[in-house]
């Protein structure tokens, strides 16, 4: 081989973007965290719609809503921003 190239598998070249490829660990937390948002959405739905049947008083279940819609907003934020939050020197 050329002494300039270097020896790299197919799966550790970089993208096109700089960008090295995801990881199974790296795929894996954003999973989790993808799914946690979803259900923290879904719980924050469901109890608003649903929290006076599930006998919660209205002011409780709105506040147990909200901050559960809160949270998976929060991490909806955190999967969006997750490469400025690990990769701070890429632009």
């Amino acid at each position: 081989m050329l002494a300039d190239t270097p020896d790299r598998s197919p799966s550790e070249t970089p993208s096109p973007s700089g960008a090295p490829p995801p990881s199974g660990t790296r795929r894996s937390i954003e999973l989790a965290f993808g799914l946690m948002a979803l259900v923290s959405l879904l719980l924050g739905f469901a109890l608003y719609l649903f929290g006076e049947w599930l006998g919660l008083d209205e002011t409780t279940g709105r506040l147990v809503a909200t901050a559960f819609i809160v949270a998976g907003a929060l991490d909806t934020a955190v999967l969006y921003f997750w490469d400025r939050l690990f990769n701070p020197h890429r632009p």
